[in-house]
């Protein structure tokens, strides 16, 4: 296989491990996983609108945690060295 075949491979990859999670992410509410039983199809797109912002709510909490954690792990080290 070609470089840019292999380059071309591997973006493409990349992209669909990031959707794949982000749907993984997302079923993990359930609600959007289950059999919705309304007829009105409205409510089904409210319910995964609903579903999708409270996933990317949980991402975004999830990197402030990890950067305030990293800053914390800066100044303990900072601190330790002084």
């Amino acid at each position: 296989m070609s470089d840019v075949k292999k380059a071309r491979n591997k973006a493409i990859s990349g992209f669909r491990v990031r959707v794949e999670h982000a749907i993984g992410g997302l079923k993990r509410f359930g609600i959007a996983t289950e059999k919705c039983r309304n007829k009105d199809d409205k409510f089904n797109d409210q319910v995964m609108a609903i579903s999708c912002g409270l996933w990317n709510y949980h991402l975004k909490c999830c990197r402030i945690r990890s950067w305030i954690e990293a800053v914390i792990r800066s100044f303990l080290i900072i601190s330790q060295q002084v």
